[in-house]
């Protein structure tokens, strides 16, 4: 499972209550295992407070059985805040009711549902021979002109995020757990204080990729409505790139990692700092880096690119164009 929030179970008395959790009971009960053939293994990879912009970089380390049968991706709610046309009541009302017994119970009658009518159309009509060759076929050209996947990145996430900081070469910032009151861990590295500094190292290498392309450094910031303050983003040393100013307030009630994006020069050892700088507007000081993450400079940027605490971005959030490199 990759969702956030809802697909965790947020505002349940219980995880067991969650639709996924459901979902679980139901394959088990309907489709039970023969004593000595093995197990139904579920496994829920969702993140509190995380779009699909992080799971498009780090999915090798979400779902890390390549013989998986069944992936549901739900980001509804978490993505939904960047389309324009969905800031409003009803989408705030539908993220409300998602988030209660009541929704949990409706999203998993309706995965149950689609798997019933799957069952029943796999037992009267079994795969033959052109449903091989359909599943063996190349996959067809993306919707999204250039938008291919890749198997070359990096993702720096959670303890893979805290080895990455150069010892040493840090000044104000903290790791630290925003351990949510449902049991999700969000560990990031965290400053409250003006002048702050901490380096991180990254491979901008991008090996098998023409170098001239160079690479996307994807930064993942946890935004919020109130006490979030500003950071500078520059490259120090090793790789070469434009520096990003991060306003990580905004004006949505909630709070979220957003992801902004800078092109840098290929470096096995590319260090970027991350500075604490006086806020241009009020808010606070806090500022908090939860992932980082590197793609191949022909990456389709699923955000596109934006300036965080641009007017638009503080407003609207991210906005809808998308640019190619």
């Amino acid at each position: 499972m990759l969702g956030g929030l809802v697909e965790i179970g947020a505002e349940l008395r219980s995880k067991n209550e969650a639709y996924y959790a459901h979902i679980c009971q139901w394959i088990n009960e309907t489709f039970p295992v023969k004593p000595g053939a093995g197990s139904h293994v579920f496994h829920n990879a969702a993140r509190s407070a995380t779009g699909s912009p992080y799971f498009a970089s780090c999915l090798q380390d979400q779902v890390t059985d390549q013989n998986v049968d069944l992936v549901f991706v739900q980001f509804d709610v978490n993505d939904g805040h960047k389309a324009p046309y969905m800031n409003n009541g009803h989408r705030r009302s539908l993220e409300v009711l998602l988030e209660q017994h009541r929704a949990a119970w409706y999203m998993a009658d309706l995965v149950i549902g689609l798997l019933q009518n799957n069952a029943a159309a796999a037992t009267l009509f079994p795969a033959g021979e052109a449903d091989a060759a359909a599943s063996a076929a190349v996959l067809p050209e993306p919707m999204l002109p250039g938008n291919w996947d890749v198997a070359t990145g990096v993702c720096l996430h959670d303890e893979l995020l805290h080895a990455a900081t150069l010892p040493g070469d840090q000044s104000g910032f903290a790791w630290v757990d925003d351990t949510t009151s449902y049991g999700t861990h969000r560990w990031g590295w965290v400053s409250e204080h003006i002048g702050a500094f901490m380096d991180l190292q990254v491979d901008t290498s991008m090996p098998g990729m023409p170098a001239e392309r160079g690479a996307w450094l994807s930064v993942a910031v946890l935004m919020s409505y109130q006490r979030m303050g500003t950071a500078m983003l520059e490259c120090m040393r090793n790789c070469e790139c434009k520096a990003m100013r991060i306003d990580a307030l905004w004006k949505h009630h909630m709070c979220i990692k957003e992801h902004g994006h800078i092109k840098v020069t290929p470096s096995t050892e590319c260090v970027v700092r991350f500075t604490n700088v006086a806020p241009e507007r009020a808010g606070g000081n806090r500022f908090k880096l939860e992932a980082a993450t590197v793609r191949p400079g022909s990456y389709y940027m699923g955000e596109g690119l934006y300036h965080f605490g641009s007017e638009r971005y503080a407003e609207n959030g991210p906005p809808m164009t998308q640019e190619r490199v």
